[in-house]
């Protein structure tokens, strides 16, 4: 069975439409697929739809982003954040929840913005998008298209990464999974040797991450994304590990975004279909 429930289409930092995505992972022969583009529900309607077409098992998800700045972990900054995945929940019920969430994070561009201005950039909230939300990487595009920079992770190193109000607010770990488990989903530490700092993706030792994932514990994580195809076997074993331990479900991913200057893994080929997939398809 090919499987891949980490994917990312351009509706957040993928390269294709949903649509186009479900095709080329369909050419792939995936039997289930999952769409977790970052803080954004909005390509799953067309996904699933896509998903029933090409005869490919679907499951609603996200990538949230969850502020570590208020916790108590030894490595963390009030610049630092890390990923939870959540899969299987009520789609209609998030719409609604999801709401404060976004509303965070346009208010930490809105103070990213404020501070550029303040440093001579020419942008106003009134460039960026009409969504319900907006993000660092919106704030990286402008930055672009007004030749302030000349590509997207320059505008970040030269030009976001000197702002005061670098930090965009985001729920953090216990809001998003409450969030998560009160529309009837369940959450999933996203590749646990990775946080992000300044938005920028970080690697972490081990001893970090068995930090991390034991503060994800306390909050209620469901499981851990322990098949993380781009990882070294010992980190999987690592977090495989770690998962046995506490109990935790495991999850399968890519983490696949298309158009990267490298060939993406599409699927995970796994031998039988795990209790809680199968529960979950069907539900969906």
């Amino acid at each position: 069975m090919k499987i891949n429930l980490h994917c990312h289409s351009n509706n957040s930092d993928g390269a294709n439409a949903p649509l186009d995505l479900i095709d080329i992972l369909a050419r792939n022969g995936l039997d289930l697929i999952s769409l977790t583009d970052h803080d954004t529900i909005a390509g799953l309607s067309e996904a699933k739809d896509q998903c029933l077409k090409r005869g490919i098992h679907f499951i609603p998800g996200i990538e949230f982003s969850a502020s570590l700045a208020e916790s108590s972990l030894s490595f963390a900054t009030k610049h630092t954040a890390c990923h939870i995945l959540a899969y299987g929940f009520d789609v209609e019920m998030m719409k609604e929840r999801i709401k404060k969430h976004h509303t965070k994070m346009k208010a930490g561009v809105v103070a990213l913005i404020a501070d550029l201005k303040s440093m001579g950039y020419n942008i106003s909230e009134l460039d960026m998008p009409n969504n319900d939300f907006w993000t660092s990487l919106d704030v990286a595009h402008l930055l672009v298209k007004k030749a302030y920079s000349s590509g997207i992770w320059k505008a970040f190193d030269t030009i976001i990464g000197k702002a005061e109000h670098r930090r965009i607010f985001f729920l953090n770990p216990k809001e998003i999974i409450a969030m998560v488990h009160k529309c009837g989903g369940l959450a999933f530490a996203a590749h646990p040797f990775d946080i992000i700092e300044d938005d920028m993706k970080i690697r972490i030792s081990k001893a970090i991450a068995s930090e991390m994932l034991s503060y994800l514990v306390e909050a209620g994580i469901d499981g851990v994304e322990g098949h993380y195809q781009p990882y070294e076997k010992n980190m999987r074993e690592f977090s495989l590990e770690f998962a046995k331990k506490n109990n935790l479900l495991v999850s399968y991913g890519t983490d696949f975004h298309g158009g990267r200057s490298y060939e993406e893994a599409k699927y995970i080929d796994i031998v039988e279909m795990p209790n809680w997939i199968a529960i979950m398809l069907a539900n969906h």
